[in-house]
């Protein structure tokens, strides 16, 4: 589960903390595991922010195989068809 994953300031990481502690805290009946790693996240996060060295999390899809002439990815990939084709060259992984 990615906590924080659509901040990109200060203001977002408060708004995004208050929201996952309302939520989490063992007071309110979340785990108290998931609470510790919202925190430990949160001042990491923050103390990123402060330094300047923070950067925005920005999901990238990785490549899963290659063909002849294109690149799949994982949200793309039907195995089945892939197979049937018989035009795979190779599989990185």
């Amino acid at each position: 589960m990615t906590y924080f994953s659509t901040v990109k300031t200060l203001s977002d990481l408060k708004k995004e903390y208050n929201i996952l502690v309302l939520e989490n805290h063992p007071d309110v009946g979340g785990d108290a595991s998931i609470m510790r790693m919202v925190i430990e996240m949160y001042k990491e996060i923050k103390s990123d922010m402060q330094a300047g060295v923070f950067v925005p999390y920005v999901p990238v899809l990785k490549p899963v195989v290659v063909k002849k002439s294109s690149v799949v990815y994982d949200d793309e990939f039907d195995l089945d068809s892939f197979m049937q084709e018989d035009i795979y060259e190779d599989s990185v992984f």
